[in-house]
């Protein structure tokens, strides 16, 4: 086996370090071991960072692919309700979460209940997927009404706070200790709006630029009667 050590645009989520390959011909893998690569200090901050929140449930198993010595897993979902919607994805609908196959990013698992924040990944191992932002920290159950976080293997709801942030980000440490209602989710969502990345802010801002451009120069290819210069 090779290791390896990566940040995957996997919504710039996992700083990769650990073992990933193909282990035998059952198409049984070896868990990787990463590191994240933002750590949230809030589920405020964290819902500024993400433009679809959904709650859904799996509808199948997770199918488990190599890709560049990397395992991922892709996931049916189907969207019971949307909380945040930016990305064009309505109540029903069957959507891929694709995720990295490590402790840091528990497998969404069928008949699970979930709420799910996610952005849409861009890259060579999917052409139409979903990830979760924050990997774990952006993956929560439904239980009686409330949501906790995703555990991490089978560990306890400590050691899960312990990997996803410090003693500073006490509406975690509350959600993991007890939960929140969906109502409480909601409303953080209401007061925290999705704040698109910098990156794609200038992005949109040249292609507006470069549109711009273009037109101006039309423009001076048009005589006073309105018709193009031959």
């Amino acid at each position: 086996m090779k290791k390896v050590i990566l940040l995957f645009s996997i919504a710039g989520i996992i700083s990769l370090g650990g073992y990933g390959l193909y282990v035998n011909s059952d198409e049984s893998y070896a868990m990787a071991h990463g590191q994240l690569a933002q750590v949230y200090t809030s589920l405020g901050e964290l819902s500024q960072d993400t433009p679809l929140v959904v709650e859904a449930e799996v509808t199948g198993k997770g199918d488990k692919f190599e890709y560049k010595d990397v395992v991922f897993v892709k996931t049916d979902v189907k969207i019971k309700s949307v909380y945040r919607e930016n990305l064009g994805i309505k109540e029903n609908d069957t959507i891929t979460v694709l995720q990295t196959y490590m402790e840091e990013d528990p497998v969404v698992e069928k008949k699970e209940n979930l709420v799910l924040f996610l952005d849409k990944y861009t890259g060579p191992v999917h052409d139409d997927a979903f990830t979760i932002v924050g990997a774990m920290q952006g993956h929560f159950v439904i239980k009686d009404d409330k949501i906790f976080p995703k555990k991490e293997g089978e560990s306890n709801s400590h050691n899960h706070v312990n990997s996803i942030g410090s003693k500073e980000n006490t509406d975690l440490l509350e959600i993991a200790s007890s939960g929140i209602s969906l109502d409480e989710l909601k409303k953080t969502l209401d007061e925290n709006d999705y704040e698109e990345p910098r990156s794609l802010r200038n992005a949109k801002t040249d292609d507006i630029n470069e549109e711009n451009r273009v037109e101006q120069e039309l423009m001076r290819e048009i005589d006073e009667s309105g018709k193009l210069k031959e």
